[in-house]
């Protein structure tokens, strides 16, 4: 039971994180007011360097096959499915481990709304993720 917990919880997360990106990708600002402040919470960044559209919605298609193929552990038996599941555990891992350090890869970030929020939520989000992930691949 907690192996499907665990990999339908990974799911919604990557799907509601997909639809973000969907929304980023589609022109959206939130949790922004405009593209500054928007940039500011979720990259860290000059506006300049704020991703496209094409960026946006490549994340969402790469979230919405991470979902799918964590699920895809408790629902078929299948090497590659656990494999790509391992790798997006591995993925989310790093990433949240990475996140606790990024002012010091990117100090231009330093004081932004990101690196707060990066500490306290993304990074905390990114290594539950991973961990959900692992537990639905090893706990089967």
């Amino acid at each position: 039971m907690i192996v499907f917990v665990a990999a339908i919880s990974v799911a919604v997360a990557c799907g509601l994180l997909m639809l973000l990106h969907v929304y980023w990708a589609l022109g959206g600002h939130w949790p922004g007011r405009d593209l500054k402040s928007m940039v500011d919470t979720v990259v860290g960044a000059p506006v300049s360097a704020a991703p496209g559209p094409v960026a946006c919605a490549l994340v969402a298609i790469l979230l919405g096959l991470a979902g799918a193929l964590v699920v895809g552990t408790v629902v078929v038996d299948s090497v590659v499915v656990d494999v790509g599941a391992i790798g997006v555990a591995v993925v989310f891992l790093l990433r949240g481990l990475i996140g606790f350090v990024d002012v010091r890869l990117r100090p231009s970030t330093k004081g932004s709304r990101f690196a707060r929020l990066n500490v306290v939520l993304d990074s905390p989000l990114c290594l539950a993720l991973g961990t959900l992930a692992l537990i639905a691949v090893v706990g089967r």
